[in-house]
Order: structure tokens, then C-alpha cells, then sequence
């Protein structure tokens, strides 16, 4: 029996996201052998500005696989891009090299699709389209669409910035997961001032030693806190991270903390931790926000039954 497609989650609002418009042209594609000297030349090729990190890992299994014969290398697409008389690499690097470390390899070609792009901003859509299949995780796609947008920050922890936007967006629609175009619209759309805002409080509140507020919910709340009152917000969260400038036991960034540090997402296996859902943290971060600009004090923490807006 013919198996039947039947869609299970609303159709996406396309507005949110600009599409590619005349940016980008395909100038040419065919097919070549996969030589260790063409792997070498895409790998001199420059790459788009915020290029995934080589997977190692990714690199063997693909070795194993070219190896054994199970690597079909007519599926393989390799893109470039022209961009003001300079050609960049759009994907390939596992791919190629894999065939440099790879002792044999059965005869065949790969695709060679040659792109040309008017600006840099249409480069980056054109990354970011490619490979999703296995490798264009959502952190990565939005990086690629940020390019230097935040190139103050390491990578690690720019992809703080995308999880707590991307958690932040979620909360409270229908739709079951934004993806990577629509979350970094925001961030470089509506949401670019508050970005940039949380963007310089990141090194400061995320260190080695408060490991409680990496998590992507607590990122969703510097975001939300941020876009209502930057200045407070800045000075909550600081105390939140390091744990200083609070009066009583009671203070509710102080109880925040301490109930982060105690507490851990649903499903981390982090020992004997309060295992609590991202949308429970959240919304325990911006109530005790609220009651702090309040200039109230909490002795018990408790998860609100509704989802709390930012005061």
C-alpha cells in the first residue's frame, strides 16, 4: 500500500523570513573525478566567514565508508560562490578530506556547482541552504547568516546568543520549531539592538564557574529581560551569574541563582539535580525578574502556571 503524506504542523508564515530574490546565480554545474588533487584544491579555496568546525569524527565515518564502498559519490555536491572576483568554498571540507586520508576509493565523479552572488548577505543564505541534511544544525545556519554580526564573541558563545533566541521565539506560538532563517531574521531584524545588548553581557555572566546560566531557557530570559529594561537587566543577571550585591537570603535574583545551580533540564542526567522543562525555568526566571523590579523578597520558588511577561 502507497504510503500517504498528510501534514501534521501549520504551514510556515514565509513573511518572517526574506527569500533569495536575485542574489544568487547558478553560473555553471557538471560532474569531475574525485582526485586527491581536487579535494586538495577545494580545500585552498577561502571559506564563508563563520565556517562550521571540522568534525573529525564526521571525517572518519566518511573514510570508513569511501573505504568499504559504501560512500556513493554521485550524491556529492560541491558548491563554490563567486563574490567580488574572489571564489569561496560553500561546503566539501569533510568530504574532501576524507578523500586525502582515504588508501582507495571506487572510480567516480562528484557535482561541481558554480554559484555567483551580488552581496555578501546573499552568499550566507546560499551557505546556509546547503548540506542540511546532516550538518546544518540551526546554530550553524544562523551563524552563517550572521557572518560579522557579532564577531566579538567566540563562536561557542555566539551560538549562546542563536539557542536563547531560538528558545525565546518558541515559547508561547503554535508552531512546533522555528528554524534557522527565521531565527536569525529576528536577530538581525526586531531583535538586533537587544542581541547586541546581550551579546556584551555574555563573556561576563558565562563563565567556567556558572555553568547554571548556559542553559538556552536563561538565555531566553536575558533576551526578554533586556528588551524591557536593558539597564536593570544587566545588573540582575550579573548578580544572578556571580552571586554578589544581594541583601537578604531572600532577594529573588539570590533564590534564582540558587535554585539554577540546583536545578537541571529534563533529560541532562545532571545527578541528583531537580530536573525541571525549559519552559518551567523560563518562566521561573522572569517571574523572580518581575518580583525583584518589584522590590519584593521570595522565600519559596515556585514554577507560575501561566507564562509570565517581562515587567
Amino acid at each position: 500500500m502507497v504510503k500517504v503524506y498528510k501534514r501534521r504542523t501549520a504551514r510556515r508564515d514565509q513573511s518572517l523570513v526574506e527569500n533569495f530574490g536575485g542574489g544568487t546565480t547558478l553560473l555553471s554545474s557538471g560532474s569531475v573525478r574525485f582526485t586527491k588533487g581536487l579535494a586538495e584544491r577545494w580545500l585552498t579555496l577561502p571559506e564563508v566567514n563563520r565556517d562550521r568546525s571540522l568534525a573529525n569524527g564526521w571525517v572518519d565515518t566518511l573514510v570508513t565508508a569511501m573505504e568499504r564502498g559504501t560512500f556513493l559519490l554521485e550524491l556529492v555536491q560541491l558548491a563554490s560562490c563567486d563574490l567580488e572576483g574572489t571564489t569561496y568554498r560553500i561546503n566539501g571540507q569533510h568530504c574532501c578530506w576524507a578523500r586525502l586520508d582515504t588508501k582507495s576509493i571506487s572510480d567516480g565523479k562528484v557535482a561541481i556547482l558554480k554559484y555567483e552572488a551580488s552581496d555578501l548577505e546573499s552568499m550566507a543564505k546560499l551557505y546556509a541552504s546547503f548540506d542540511r541534511g546532516r550538518h546544518r544544525v540551526k546554530t550553524h545556519v544562523v551563524s552563517s547568516y550572521l557572518g560579522g554580526e557579532f564577531d566579538y564573541l567566540s563562536q561557542r558563545m555566539e551560538q549562546l546568543l542563536v539557542t536563547g533566541m531560538s528558545s525565546l521565539l518558541q515559547a508561547g506560538t503554535q508552531q512546533k520549531m522555528f528554524d534557522g532563517d527565521e531565527v536569525a531574521t529576528q536577530m538581525l531584524g526586531p531583535w538586533n539592538v537587544t542581541c547586541h545588548h546581550v551579546a556584551k553581557m555574555i563573556p561576563e555572566v558565562v563563565t567556567q564557574e556558572t555553568q547554571h546560566m548556559r542553559r538556552a531557557p536563561v538565555m531566553a530570559a536575558m533576551l526578554a529581560t533586556t528588551n524591557t529594561n536593558p539597564d536593570k537587566a544587566v545588573e540582575f543577571w550579573r548578580a544572578v551569574a556571580n552571586g554578589l550585591g544581594f541583601l537578604t537570603p531572600d532577594t529573588p535574583g539570590l533564590r534564582l541563582r540558587n535554585w539554577l545551580m540546583t536545578s537541571s533540564i529534563q533529560g541532562s542526567g545532571k545527578g541528583n539535580r531537580r530536573q525541571v522543562r525549559q519552559e518551567d525555568m523560563y518562566r521561573v526566571c522572569i517571574n523572580l525578574w518581575n518580583t525583584s523590579l518589584a522590590g519584593r523578597e521570595v522565600q519559596i520558588v515556585r514554577v507560575p502556571t501561566t507564562r509570565p511577561l517581562p515587567d
